[in-house]
């Protein structure tokens, strides 16, 4: 319990530091945290805290703004921070979202259940949950995953 409340305090530390170099001039492109960027219906908030390990990296728009966030935080001795650049996991997206992807019966895809704020978030969005499936009971989830008859 310690080490979860020292974690959560560290990155709020890391998220407010930011937060204020950006606002101050010193950062560009700091979007903020991937679970803040989004939303989902709550009855999927467990599906989506459990599959995507990269809620709480931090969203920047080139490698060089994360580049930069970097060389601030250890500048300041503030902390780490793991990032998503969006340029480049779109580059990476492009050929995965160009094939078209049709869940299997009864199952829906997660990143599609997200709500972004802004149109630009949907490739970071893509790039921590992929296709990743949710249904609504066990019996589903394992007839599809398993393929059973």
């Amino acid at each position: 319990m310690k080490s979860s409340r020292h974690n959560m305090q560290s990155r709020n530390r890391v998220l407010s530091a930011l937060k204020d170099a950006q606002e101050n001039g010193q950062l560009k492109g700091v979007l903020g945290r991937l679970g803040d960027l989004g939303t989902i219906e709550s009855k999927y908030d467990v599906a989506i805290s459990t599959s995507c390990s990269y809620l709480d990296h931090i969203v920047v728009e080139t490698i060089e703004q994360g580049e930069a966030v970097i060389s601030h935080l250890k500048h300041h001795h503030i902390g780490r921070v793991n990032l998503i650049c969006l340029d480049r996991v779109t580059k990476q997206n492009a050929h995965q979202k160009s094939r078209p992807f049709i869940p299997p019966t009864h199952s829906t895809r997660l990143y599609d259940l997200i709500s972004v704020k802004s149109s630009n978030l949907q490739d970071a969005f893509y790039f921590a949950i992929r296709n990743t499936l949710v249904c609504d009971t066990v019996e589903v989830a394992q007839h599809t995953a398993f393929n059973l008859n």
